[in-house]
């Protein structure tokens, strides 16, 4: 076992596999100060910070859709279509740090665990070095391929073939930005400072769209536009940048760790990452392309509807496990006191959510396409969208025990299972889609789920084996939850049906509350419920509250 004061000799993939379990604490909100290392915080806390991020993600989603139609219009689609793939180039380009990002949260948080903060100060200026001299190299080559890509890959009318070309290459200015916003980010997760975070991410997130907003009325052009999208990008950067440097600790040269020992480390932690972040993508989004392959365009359509809807989803459990992954980081470099016992209790909580959100998706979201697109898509898409509907809960829970491991210091178990998973889901995709079109996508989808979950939770079980015996109630909860959304799904498309399956779903959410939820955990949801919105509020509010 590891020694509690020192870093660990070979890099973050090789924690001991045994680690006695503990009691889970409770600690003090989030405040201005950083919180203690010897408590993460429990589960009320785990709440609380897992709504700021969910804030953080929905907030510039529902900012976009009020934003693209007015863009759209102003630009028109030709514009409008180059915008968006340059936001999407921008957007991936985040890869490129080469998950040096999360790298530098998980060893700020194993510092801050094993108490050893002196040490901070060399993992974030080694990680942030790193990617800005990564970054630059990268910047030239997009101001370079640029050109030709504007050029050689799209059909662009004469008319804008300059415009385009020079929105392409200027671009590259902002790649250090946009590298560097990732691991400012990580650093002030390994601190759990999520309200700070997404108070800076709500309207930096928003600014995508809105200071495109502000440009449009006085411009045609598509250069301005893509300036003030770049603009926006710089501040956040910037503002990550202040809040990241105020949160570390003063530095202890005496422990500070050599630099030939910190930069190996942080790559081959990244370097596990950087697969993970490659494949996952891959797989949950390979389907679409697989059938407008082997099928046809029109069949892709009817999947790609209800696939663009349920993907949004997993906003839920990325916001769940960026908060969650600090605090279990912090948990093993104590020797994983209290690890198991919170990260079935956010399986749990997880899982409740999902099957409240999609389970009425499942019994309505057929008739709901149908007043929206018409009976054509209520009829091809509807099955579609139930499967996926279950699928997602799958994926969704799937990505925790992936945290999980990673938070151990086995980013490398994730990433091998997503390698072995690509070839059998590719098979089963492909014979899903010659059998069955978009709704044997739709199965194969929800089939790969299924066994991504089980073999995430089975290499978590081998990780952390006492969770062989707190995940009973995990596991009584999971096959009750999947047993009642396959048979809201054999209710037929009607009023009638629906009813049934309300009735059912309702009877189901009352027997769980009684026979699945023991008396202490529904006293423990009610408070949770409680302090999940006081988390929510600044220190001083909560303080004045709790003083008056």
């Amino acid at each position: 076992m590891r020694g509690r004061g020192r870093v660990p000799s070979p890099p973050g993939d090789d924690r001991p596999a045994e680690s006695p379990r503990g009691p889970a604490r409770e600690s003090p909100g989030e405040g201005s100060g950083s919180p203690d290392r010897k408590d993460p915080g429990g589960l009320g806390r785990l709440a609380g910070q897992s709504l700021w991020n969910l804030l953080g993600l929905a907030v510039p989603l529902a900012v976009a859709l009020v934003a693209i139609p007015v863009l759209l219009d102003h630009l028109g689609k030709d514009r409008f279509g180059v915008l968006g793939m340059i936001g999407l180039l921008i957007g991936y380009m985040s890869v490129f740090d080469f998950g040096l990002g999360q790298a530098q949260a998980y060893w700020i948080a194993d510092c801050r665990g094993r108490g050893a903060e002196g040490e901070i100060r060399r993992f974030f200026r080694t990680g942030i070095t790193a990617i800005l001299l990564l970054s630059l190299p990268i910047a030239g080559l997009t101001y370079l391929v640029g050109g030709w890509f504007a050029l050689g890959a799209l059909e662009v009318s004469p008319v804008l073939r300059d415009e385009v070309v020079a929105s392409f290459r200027v671009i590259a200015a902002v790649v250090p930005f946009t590298l560097l916003t990732p691991a400012l980010i990580a650093t002030l997760e390994a601190f759990q400072r999520f309200r700070l975070i997404n108070l800076v991410r709500i309207p930096t997130g928003a600014s995508y769209f809105l200071a495109p907003l502000l440009v449009v009325p006085f411009t045609e052009g598509l250069l301005p536009v893509i300036l003030a999208l770049m603009a926006g990008r710089v501040l956040e950067t910037l503002a990550f940048l202040l809040f990241a440097v105020r949160a570390l600790p003063p530095a202890d040269p005496a422990a500070a760790p050599a630099l030939r020992s910190v930069l190996p480390r942080m790559f081959r932690f990244g370097g596990w990452i950087t697969v993970t972040n490659l494949f996952q993508p891959l797989l949950i989004h390979a389907d679409r392309f697989l059938l407008g392959a082997l099928r046809s365009l029109a069949a892709a359509t009817f999947y790609l509807t209800p696939a663009e809807f349920i993907i949004r989803i997993l906003i839920l459990p990325r916001a769940v496990v960026t908060a969650l992954f600090p605090n279990l980081t912090i948990r093993f470099a104590e020797q994983g006191e209290g690890a198991s016992q919170l990260f079935v209790q956010s399986l749990r909580v997880l899982l409740g959510l999902l099957v409240l959100g999609c389970g009425p998706l499942i019994l309505f979201g057929p008739w709901a396409l149908g007043v929206w697109l018409g009976p054509e898509f209520r009829e091809s898409s509807g099955p579609v969208l139930q499967w996926l509907a279950l699928g997602i809960v799958f994926l969704s829970l799937g990505y925790l025990p992936q945290y999980l491991l990673q938070a151990s210091g086995k980013p490398s178990w994730p990433a091998l299972a997503l390698l072995a998973e690509a070839p059998v889901y590719f098979l089963l995709a492909s014979t899903g889609i010659l059998l069955g079109g978009a709704l044997g996508a739709a199965v194969a989808w929800a089939v790969r789920s299924f066994l991504h979950l089980g073999i995430q939770y089975g290499l978590a079980l081998r990780r952390l084996p006492e969770l062989r015996a707190e995940g009973q109630s995990f596991h009584a909860a999971l096959a009750a939850a999947a047993g009642l959304l396959l048979l809201l799904m054999a209710f037929p498309d009607s009023m009638m049906g629906r009813l049934g399956g309300v009735l059912v779903l309702a009877a189901a959410a009352v027997g769980s509350w009684r026979l699945l939820i023991t008396a202490g955990e529904r006293a423990g949801i009610r408070t949770l419920a409680r302090e999940g919105w006081g988390r929510l509020r600044p220190r001083s509010e909560r303080e004045s509250g709790e003083g008056g």
